[in-house]
């Protein structure tokens, strides 16, 4: 596989894994903050899928070219929130700065939760995927050369 594609096929992952994750707490949001089940529902949690797609995207993109040749299991939990909550604040801001902040109808202080709140997933999302890199990473080398436990085999 070549090297663009490896990176394209991260990059593609990270995004929808990021929008999984975001799809999950846009749609706990609407039912903790009193939002009954209406065609709403699914458009807020439609944005919010989108909005993760486009912060694990973009978090992805930043990880490729500030770090190197790193993997992700290198790089320390700050910076992961660092680059999580710059990536969680780049798809609103996109989008407010494209679409403008009034034409949707929605007042400043709800452009400021929403940045707020996407800051928040964007830091907690970019930790928990390097935890979890880090994870996988001394699981494989604890154990056998292919990561499976002794007496495994592959298929």
């Amino acid at each position: 596989m070549t090297n663009t594609i490896r990176r394209l096929r991260g990059l593609v992952g990270t995004g929808l894994t990021w929008a999984v994750a975001w799809t999950g707490v846009g749609a706990l949001l609407h039912a903790f903050t009193g939002g009954m089940v209406s065609p709403t529902v699914s458009i807020e949690v439609l944005g919010f899928s989108v909005l993760g797609f486009v912060g694990g995207a973009v978090f992805a993109t930043g990880f490729m070219i500030t770090e190197g040749r790193r993997r992700l299991d290198q790089l320390t939990l700050g910076r992961a929130g660092f680059w999580g909550a710059a990536a969680g604040l780049f798809g609103p801001l996109a989008l407010l700065t494209v679409a403008g902040v009034f034409s949707f109808g929605i007042g400043v202080a709800d452009v400021w939760q929403l940045l707020a709140g996407t800051a928040i997933a964007g830091t907690v999302s970019g930790t928990a995927m390097t935890a979890i890199a880090r994870s996988a990473a001394g699981e494989l080398t604890s154990g056998s050369p292919t990561g499976l436990p002794p007496g495994d085999s592959e298929g």
